[in-house]
């Protein structure tokens, strides 16, 4: 979740209306990235910003959040009982939910009425669980400033029950694609009968000018330039991930030397 220029919650209603919520629940892991909003705001007597990872059953039911260089503003006036950003692991002090959560949250700035009761508070509940948070310790108020957040108003050590809070993980983020070309936007672009166009891989040495001219025949896109010998990729420097369900046709020409060497020839 990043790069969004207005993240708004005006809901007059307090419950689960929180301006970022993510519930992690069973087994699995879960990587989610809230990254350069600058303006997550919300207006309602609820948290900001929620995270929470409940009724997991072993230590790979793990959470793993990154929440770096946001600004997350609460404007309400009733403030009694307020977070400003949330991480919670299990239900209850007496639970036996077993879930892993890992936080990175640094560079944000939180803008907070008076009176604000906590700014940051861990809800580490269930003793089975396991809470690690990357950057400094030995506290909650030690990552919290160490990784450089700030707060106008608010604690930033509320933790609790469980206290046994580690630090100096790092947590996992998640992977992102490289972006694709316009050739290949345009080929992942399926029309409402399923085909997907070709991609051609165009030697505009093997056609001669005056051919393409006499004959009327347009040049395919160039997708790329001649090569010779080495490996070609298709889409950007490292490739691309094909959507689900999703298919390109490339169309190449392939020069064999001759006479043909010894060693193997392979198209996969």
């Amino acid at each position: 979740m990043n790069n969004n220029a207005s993240i708004t919650n005006n809901n007059t209603t307090a419950s689960t209306f929180a301006a970022i919520r993510f519930l992690h629940e069973n087994n699995g892991q879960a990587i989610i990235e809230i990254k350069d909003n600058p303006s997550v705001v919300s207006s309602n007597i609820d948290i900001p910003v929620d995270m929470v990872a409940v009724n997991g059953t072993n230590a790979a039911a793990r959470l793993d959040l990154t929440l770096d260089n946001n600004n997350i503003t609460n404007s309400t006036t009733t403030v009694a009982g307020l977070e400003g950003i949330v991480v919670r692991a299990g239900d209850s002090p007496a639970g036996s939910d077993v879930n892993t959560v890992c936080s990175n949250i640094r560079n944000n700035d939180l803008t907070l009425p008076v009176g604000y009761p906590r700014a940051f508070r861990v809800r580490f509940l269930d003793p089975t669980s396991f809470m690690n948070f990357q950057g400094p310790g030995p506290t909650t108020a030690d990552n919290f400033t160490g990784n450089s957040n700030t707060t106008t108003n608010g604690t930033i050590n509320g933790v609790g029950p469980t206290l046994t809070v580690t630090f100096g993980g790092i947590c996992n983020v998640p992977a992102h694609a490289a972006p694709l070309s316009g050739d290949l936007v345009d080929a992942l672009a399926i029309d409402e009968a399923g085909e997907a166009p070709e991609i051609a891989v165009y030697n505009p040495e093997e056609a001669s000018d005056n051919e393409n001219t006499d004959m009327g025949i347009e040049e395919p896109d160039v997708a790329f330039s001649m090569m010779a010998g080495e490996t070609v990729i298709v889409g950007a420097p490292t490739g691309f991930n094909l959507p689900p369900t999703k298919f390109i046709t490339i169309q190449f020409d392939v020069t064999v030397n001759d006479p043909f060497p010894t060693w193997s020839v392979f198209c996969q």
